[in-house]
């Protein structure tokens, strides 16, 4: 008797999936690409139509209109920032060090993709049309928690306190990341010396 895994229909089934999640990544993709290097108000379903040789229904049947598209590319961005401050830390010697490590991880995302900075947070973007990125946040405020908790000044912290200490922090880089998007009145080396020399001050703080 013929297995039901091994039956044509399911075959059939199969290569659609397959089919379906390469075109739903080459619809990431080509939308990504025209983020990132047009920006993100340049993107459109018809412009990534003709970057993927597609019509415009077919990319609707994946993504109903742009602020579903602009939602997922959002996530993306959380997941590779995450990703990158993770990282930075990987062969940090101590807690200071660490601090260093992911402050610059962030700074140089927002460098290298500044568009999807700009979309992730709504910076320069009506509200409406971004995702709430209230859970990301606080996943990446949690990275920075779990290496305060590592500073002797903080050993004796219980977990508001030290969760108040990791958003300070985060908002200290985050809005100096913002600053450089908006404000060109410093220069790179400027901006990097105040992120870079204030981290661990900012992590000091007590409540």
């Amino acid at each position: 008797m013929e297995s039901e895994i091994d039956t044509p229909k399911n075959g059939l089934l199969l290569r659609r999936r397959n089919n379906d999640d390469r075109m739903r990544k080459n619809i990431i993709d080509a939308a990504m690409n025209i983020c990132l290097k047009e920006g993100w108000q340049a993107m459109s379903m018809r412009k990534i139509s003709l970057k993927i040789h597609a019509t415009a229904p077919v990319i609707y049947q994946y993504f109903h209109n742009k602020e579903a598209l602009t939602t997922e590319l959002s996530a993306i961005g959380f997941r590779r920032l995450q990703q990158m401050m993770v990282m930075a830390q990987t062969d940090a010697k101590d807690a200071e060090h660490k601090l260093r490590e992911i402050g610059l991880a962030y700074w140089i995302f927002t460098i290298k993709y500044t568009p999807l900075f700009q979309l992730m947070f709504g910076i320069g973007v009506n509200a409406s049309t971004t995702l709430s990125p209230n859970i990301a946040i606080q996943s990446l405020i949690e990275t920075i928690g779990k290496i305060l908790s590592f500073l002797p000044q903080n050993y004796k912290a219980n977990k508001p306190a030290l969760f108040k200490k990791a958003y300070l922090l985060w908002a200290f880089i985050h809005g100096l990341a913002s600053l450089r998007i908006t404000n060109k009145s410093l220069t790179e080396n400027e901006y990097v010396s105040i992120l870079t020399g204030n981290l661990v001050l900012f992590s000091s703080i007590n409540n």
